[in-house]
């Protein structure tokens, strides 16, 4: 391979990889249908509301309360719902995975 032609790829990869942008899904009323395979959109509602809202609930799939520090799973489900808790025990956001 011709020594010119490394330097030339090499910014060229770079400057496409800069094109690509990363966005953390988000979980709103205007989200699309295909990123909210959990129907998190549906518990909107919740948000605001104490944590203990959700014991009388059922759920057709898999549900989890994240509280601040708890360790969590890193296994990505989009079935899987996640309510998501601040320190005083009030839903702050609901989302898949």
């Amino acid at each position: 391979m011709n020594n010119k032609l490394i330097p030339v790829a090499f910014i060229t990869m770079a400057m496409l990889s800069a094109c690509q942008t990363h966005s953390e899904p988000k979980t709103t009323d205007e989200q699309p249908a295909s990123m909210d395979s959990c129907r998190a959109v549906e518990f909107n509602h919740l948000i605001g509301k104490p944590e203990t809202v959700l014991d009388s609930m059922k759920f057709a799939g898999p549900v989890r309360l994240i509280k601040p520090g708890q360790a969590v799973t890193m296994d990505h489900n989009p079935e899987r719902i996640n309510f998501i808790a601040d320190e005083k025990g009030i839903i702050t956001r609901v989302s898949c995975s």
